[in-house]
């Protein structure tokens, strides 16, 4: 199936669900569930691991023991994201990782703040 997205009565985009979150999504979400006993002194060194592997890594939240980081999609293989997640587990107390890629709804907040930034940039003009 395909989707439609507007913003302000336009069509702003069209396609299906993997090609839009592909598109305009912000890059994969990290979820890292770290060893309790040892959360405060790993999240440095977790994302010191992270960022020497792939660039534009983002802290998205810190709450030891889970820690949220973004990572941009453009230049990052799936199979290389899991594959150091699998090292960091070895390596590292990480107990449990997920990935996910960004949601629909993020799209549609997207566009509709883009729309608004437009508004507000030609009204000022």
């Amino acid at each position: 199936g395909r989707i439609g997205v507007m913003v302000e009565g336009r069509l702003r985009c069209v396609g299906s669900l993997q090609a839009l979150k592909s598109r305009y999504g912000q890059g994969y979400k990290l979820d890292l569930r770290l060893q309790p006993e040892q959360a405060e002194a790993a999240v440095e060194r977790v994302l010191a691991a992270l960022r020497r592997q792939f660039d534009g890594v983002e802290v998205a939240e810190v709450e030891p023991p889970n820690l949220s980081l973004t990572v941009p999609q453009a230049g990052t293989p799936l199979s290389e994201l899991f594959g150091a997640l699998v090292a960091l587990r070895e390596s590292l107390p990480v107990q449990e990782a997920s990935v996910t890629q960004c949601t629909l709804e993020q799209i549609f907040l997207l566009m509709a703040s883009k729309a608004a930034l437009r508004a507000s940039g030609s009204a000022a003009a």
